[in-house]
C-alpha cells in the first residue's frame, strides 16, 4: 500500500505527519511494517532516522530518494507491485516534485494532504487539488495542520478545497513545544490520535 504525503505548500508539515503516521498505523492497523520514503529537499526524515535508530522499538525502514533510484519509483511494473503489498509505504514528497514523480502519485492508494486554515495555503491546496484531478483517480484526504481557532479565512475556500477530496473534520491543533521524533513520546502522539482516527476509518474501514 502506497500513502503519498504532499502539497504544493512548503513547510506545511508533511514530514512530521509523516512520522507520526508511522508510529499511528503500526500501533493501531497492526502493519508489520512501514517503510518510509524520502523525498524531502533536506533529507529530514532520513537524518533523524538514523540518528535514533538504535532506540527506535517500532519496525520502521527508512530510503530516501535519490537520482539513481528515480527510476524505481517511475517504473509501474514496481509501484502496481508495491500498490497491492501488505507492507504500507509512506511517502513524503516534496512540495517542488519534478514530472517523474508523477507516476508514483498515479499508483498511490491515497494521497494525504496536509494544510492550513490561511487563504494563500487554502488556494495553493486547491491548486494542487485542480492538479491532482487531471490524472488522479484515487482518495484524497485533506488534513487540517496547525490549526488556530483564533485564525479566521474565507469559508468560500474551504467549500471549493471539499470539491477536490475529502477534508477531515477533526484538525491537528498548532503546538508549539511538538517533538519531531521517531521515538514513542506520548503526549505529542494524542496531538493527532483524532484527526488519524478519522482518517484511518476513510482509509481502512
Amino acid at each position: 500500500m502506497i500513502l503519498t504525503v504532499t502539497n504544493f505548500c512548503q513547510n506545511i508539515g508533511k514530514s512530521t505527519l509523516v512520522i507520526y503516521l508511522s508510529k499511528y498505523f503500526l500501533k493501531h492497523r497492526n502493519f508489520d511494517e512501514v517503510y518510509i520514503i524520502d523525498n524531502g529537499s533536506d533529507l529530514l526524515l532520513e537524518n533523524l532516522f538514523h540518528s535514533e535508530k538504535e532506540k527506535i522499538n517500532l519496525n520502521i525502514l527508512m530510503d530516501s530518494v535519490s537520482d539513481e533510484k528515480i527510476n524505481i519509483l517511475n517504473n509501474i511494473m514496481i509501484l502496481s507491485k508495491l500498490k497491492e503489498q501488505k507492507t504500507l509505504y509512506l511517502v513524503d514528497l516534496r512540495a517542488d516534485f519534478k514530472g517523474d514523480m508523477v507516476n508514483l502519485i498515479k499508483h498511490s492508494n491515497a494521497i494525504i494532504s496536509p494544510f492550513a486554515y490561511y487563504d494563500n495555503i487554502l488556494s495553493s491546496t486547491i491548486e494542487f487539488g485542480k492538479f491532482l484531478e487531471n490524472f488522479y483517480d484515487g482518495n484524497v484526504y485533506f488534513l487540517n495542520n496547525f490549526f488556530d481557532k483564533n485564525i479566521s479565512c474565507d469559508q468560500n475556500l474551504i467549500y471549493t478545497l471539499s470539491s477536490f477530496g475529502s477534508i477531515i473534520e477533526s484538525p491537528i491543533f498548532f503546538t508549539n513545544n511538538l517533538k519531531r521524533s521517531f521515538l514513542s513520546v506520548y503526549n505529542d502522539e494524542l496531538v493527532f490520535r483524532k484527526a488519524f482516527e478519522e482518517l484511518s476509518f476513510s482509509l481502512f474501514d
